[in-house]
């Protein structure tokens, strides 16, 4: 069973006692509570590889949850910021930009170690 990250208002929450994976294993994101948009970014390289960041979007069930894989060569922790995407003003044109400083920005961390049992 993948390991989920609850993705809610205040906070971020696990399924498990600690954010531990190992590479290969599936990563879970799925918003708990939010109808807005939110950006997972990851603060110093992602550990799924080349992808820098996820999108989801609570108010659409289509896109309010996704799965990841762990890249092969991720190690260590893995800090992640979860941001809301700001809207353009209506008449305004352009698309939504990330803003760290709004309410709702909450953050995160997953682990990857390479060997042994998992710790919870």
């Amino acid at each position: 069973m993948p390991l989920t990250v609850y993705i809610k208002t205040d906070k971020v929450t696990y399924s498990t006692p600690e954010p531990l994976v190992r590479p290969g294993e599936a990563v879970h994101f799925e918003m708990d509570g939010r109808t807005d948009t939110v950006n997972v970014t990851f603060d110093s390289g992602s550990p799924f590889g080349t992808e820098p960041s996820i999108t989801l979007n609570g108010s659409d069930p289509a896109q309010n949850a996704t799965d990841r894989t762990i890249a092969t060569d991720a190690r260590g922790n893995y800090p992640f910021s979860i941001i809301p995407v700001s809207t353009p003003a209506p008449g305004g044109g352009g698309i939504g930009r990330m803003d760290p400083d709004k309410p709702g920005t909450v953050h995160g961390d997953l682990d990857v170690e390479s060997d042994g049992p998992p710790k919870w």
